[in-house]
């Protein structure tokens, strides 16, 4: 896959921004340079997995968006905060501050401004590998953050509004012909109740929708109640979901 990938689910709920962490932390232990940057600017919530505080004085990614602060500055590098030896890990965080939610609804930002941000801060760094953690549904800057990008993970569940979501998603995906953009599109189907089988529900989630299936990850008790409030496979490296993280990374990133 290429350098900037987002991450995208329909409904809320799906674990997504826990599976962009997770697989950011995964990939810079593997020795990739990895960047991720929080598009969720409406529910914004990585910095609460990563440990981001506005004690730890850092400007946000909607700083510069309004021209507060250069793209750069908004970065911050948690390598040696999370004991990263062999790779780099880099987060840009967006703000939780209520005016800035509200700015967001409001008046938006211009999707220029954001891609020429993200591009500088991949070549300044270096990076091998960009995670963009998007909005669930499908608005204004859902799409901003898939056109921007090179690749896209579309997150689902066994869930009757994620089934209906998930065909809206590629569906818009078509009409928008990402495919003649040279976008892939992938899947990644999380949190499969035990009673299913992980295997069937590849077969069955790729026939449907027509796109590949890049991991079946079952439901584990474990990460529902880490509750986002750590990196799961720092505190847990030989559970079997981050053997997971580990090997979709190598099928996506490589090792």
């Amino acid at each position: 896959m290429k350098n900037k990938v987002a991450i995208h689910s329909f409904k809320g709920g799906t674990g997504k921004s826990n599976l962009v962490v997770n697989l950011a932390v995964t990939a810079a232990f593997k020795g990739l340079r990895v960047g991720v940057a929080d598009l969720d600017f409406k529910g914004p919530g990585l910095d609460s997995i990563f440990g981001i505080t506005e004690g730890d004085g850092v400007f946000w990614l909607n700083d510069f968006l309004s021209s507060r602060c250069s793209a750069m500055a908004c970065v911050i590098d948690l390598t040696e905060r999370l004991g990263i030896r062999n790779g780099n890990l880099f987060f840009t965080p967006a703000s939780l501050r209520t005016e800035d939610i509200i700015s967001m609804y409001k008046l938006g930002y211009e999707v220029d401004d954001l891609t020429e941000g993200l591009d500088q801060v991949m070549e300044e760094l270096e990076l091998d590998l960009m995670l963009m953690d998007t909005h669930p549904g499908l608005d204004n800057d859902t799409l901003y953050a898939m056109i921007i990008c090179d690749s896209i993970l579309v997150l689902s569940r066994l869930d009757r509004q994620d089934y209906v979501g998930t065909a809206v998603t590629l569906e818009v995906l078509n009409r928008l012909q990402f495919r003649k953009l040279k976008k892939r599109v992938s899947l990644i189907i999380n949190q499969v109740p035990e009673a299913y089988s992980l295997k069937e529900v590849r077969e069955e989630f790729e026939k449907t929708y027509n796109h590949p299936v890049v991991a079946v990850i079952p439901f584990y008790p474990e990460v529902l109640s880490n509750r986002s409030q750590s990196v799961f496979c720092l505190e847990r490296p030989s559970h079997p979901f981050s053997i997971m993280m580990a090997e979709i990374v190598d099928r996506l990133f490589g090792s």
